[in-house]
């Protein structure tokens, strides 16, 4: 089997460096993670111990994965038949996989796998698309406001926004020690207008010259006056500041409200990814954020690759379509087109 599975931070740091910071952007997450693990403990994100692996069929890695439990685990790219290996390494070793993230093929191949040895069938939690950023874009007229760095003053309203955020979004509730040591270290963005804080954004660890922005969170109340687009933006600036190279922000690709902080953004798309898990761990059908796409993850290869479609770039929008409800204005483009 040439599948190695630990549960030490350091010897997976060793063994799988080099690969993961072969192509930074794309494995953004397991890097981030992994450093987070490294400087507060193998903990950090829970009671329980990670689960670390890299195949290696040759010698050097080619595959990595990380899980910190109870949330999904996180994979590079699977070459050859390092999906099936891997399934069947994690089902010898008695441990459970409720979920999976990554490049979209790969992904699907693991839950496969999975389901081939276990039995258990996956479904479709989230799909989310890469966007990295090409040229900052100041707005004509920015929302109302500005932006500061949070404080450990702010742990308690940053704390109960990431808690909002992440049952928003169907994921496990921030560790408070990943939250603190986010406020430490400077990477959380307030946006606030009078001196009342509406809207947060961060940025991760700068590693091997790139930073991802997230998470970007709005309350329900204050959305549609641009203030995630100028937070965004500011986390941004701070992010190429700190020396970045290159900044990227994942979307859910089931919601419009991407496009309106991606609007200062000259971009291109760079992959897409999938998010599966277990079929009792989905929420009821019909959830904006989590719905329930396909009952086999076979059905979700569907999806040109995004290598193949020409460079998108995200134009600057008027202040005025902030407070334009979706369904009214994408009705009356539509309108325009047919009359045309």
């Amino acid at each position: 089997m040439a599948w190695t599975l630990t549960d030490d931070v350091g010897v997976y740091r060793a063994a799988t460096g080099e690969l993961l910071r072969s192509d930074p952007v794309r494995n953004t997450v397991l890097l981030s993670v992994l450093e987070s693990l490294s400087r507060l403990g193998p903990t950090a994100f829970g009671d329980a111990s990670p689960v670390l692996g890299w195949w290696s069929p040759d010698g050097a890695p080619e595959a990595a994965v990380l899980r910190t439990p109870p949330r999904p685990m996180l994979l590079t790219a699977l070459p050859g038949k390092s999906a099936q290996q891997l399934a069947r390494a994690l089902a010898d070793r008695g441990g459970d996989l409720p979920g999976v993230n990554g490049p979209e093929a790969d992904a699907t191949a693991l839950a496969a796998a999975w389901r081939a040895i276990t039995g258990m069938s996956s479904r479709t939690h989230q799909r989310q698309r890469l966007y990295r950023l090409g040229t900052l874009v100041p707005p004509a007229r920015p929302p109302a406001g500005a932006a500061r760095i949070a404080t450990g003053a702010d742990a308690a309203l940053v704390g109960s926004w990431l808690s909002a955020f992440t049952a928003e979004i169907g994921e496990p509730e921030a560790a408070e020690d990943i939250v603190a040591d986010r406020l430490d270290r400077g990477h959380l963005i307030l946006w606030e207008v009078t001196g009342e804080p509406v809207s947060l954004a961060g940025h991760t660890d700068v590693i091997a010259g790139v930073a991802r922005i997230g998470p970007v969170y709005t309350p329900p109340g204050l959305r549609g006056r641009g203030y995630a687009g100028g937070v965004t933006a500011a986390a941004s600036e701070l992010a190429q500041a700190r020396g970045a190279e290159a900044v990227i922000l994942f979307t859910d690709m089931r919601t419009r409200r991407a496009t309106r902080f991606t609007a200062g953004w000259a971009t291109r798309r760079w992959r897409t990814g999938l998010s599966l898990c277990s079929a009792a761990d989905v929420p009821p059908q019909g959830g904006r954020r989590t719905a329930v796409l396909a009952d086999k993850c076979e059905c979700l290869l569907r999806r040109v690759p995004v290598r193949s479609r020409p460079p998108l770039l995200v134009v600057r929008l008027p202040p005025t379509w902030y407070n334009r409800p979706n369904d009214r204005q994408h009705g009356s483009r539509g309108a325009r087109r047919r009359r045309t």
